[in-house]
């Protein structure tokens, strides 16, 4: 009787052993499996991001066109003097279209400078990781990650599609169905000081000190002067607007 228990006893003991190296091997199978699936895991969530980022620049270009309709045929512009919107000015001149009631920057300058609703909803990218979010915390209306391309040729003229207070008429954009009016901004500026400029398209020529919002599959996702929405590539956004120029093609209105 006695040998017999022992019997059951190292036997029931093998079986807990053999359980615990089962589960030993289903957890390295299981985490086998998680490191294979992860990175299709994260390009379909980047590929929902850029679906995401593509619906809000639609959603721009919706708004564009009702601004110009609504003001004789003039773009927004990136700034206007004497605002409190800076660099996101062309966001509160197009909020009204995409349904966002702000308050008028001329009548209530107190509460100008909190209009985080300026980095949500449209202006809102969702692949947009800023690199210095404690400073941009302090000026939310500045993040969202979508720029506009406000650029001057003498300061007066646009080369871009408005920069401040120089405004570029529709008659003057000669292909604008390759014209950049907003697209993915870079995820950096020059410095922390300067995290206004997050709402603003730089130049290709900036690439070494801000770099481009190529951040969907590598590429810049922007909303056109035509209205429709175009995915650039670094090369693209680098091609000259003619041989020899330091313009480059999908930044300027006039070509």
């Amino acid at each position: 009787m006695k040998s017999s228990s022992k019997m059951v006893n190292r036997t029931h003991i093998m079986r807990r052993s053999f359980t615990l190296i089962e589960l030993l091997v289903v957890i390295a199978i299981i985490a086998i499996l998680a490191a294979m699936l992860l990175p299709a895991l994260n390009s379909a969530r980047m590929k929902a991001y850029g679906a995401n980022c593509a619906g809000n620049l639609k959603q721009q270009g919706s708004a564009t066109a009702m601004y110009v309709d609504s003001n004789n045929g003039y773009f927004p512009v990136c700034n206007e003097p004497g605002n409190n919107y800076g660099f996101a000015y062309w966001r509160w001149q197009l909020s009204p279209y995409l349904g966002m009631n702000l308050e008028d920057h001329r009548l209530n300058n107190t509460k100008a400078n909190a209009q985080i609703e300026l980095a949500k909803g449209a202006f809102a990218c969702p692949a947009f990781r800023p690199d210095y979010p404690a400073e941009l915390a302090k000026k939310p209306m500045f993040g969202g990650g979508y720029g506009w391309n406000g650029y001057v040729n003498d300061g007066t003229t646009p080369v871009g599609m408005g920069y401040v207070a120089v405004y570029a008429h529709s008659s003057k954009v000669t292909k604008p169905g390759d014209t950049i009016c907003s697209g993915d901004a870079s995820n950096t500026c020059a410095d922390s000081a300067q995290v206004t400029r997050y709402a603003f398209l730089y130049w290709p020529q900036y690439v070494s000190t801000i770099g481009l919002g190529t951040r969907h599959s590598d590429k810049m996702q922007c909303n056109m002067a035509d209205g429709h929405v175009a995915a650039l590539n670094e090369i693209e956004l680098k091609t000259p607007a003619a041989s020899g120029s330091s313009r480059y093609y999908y930044y300027k209105s006039n070509k």
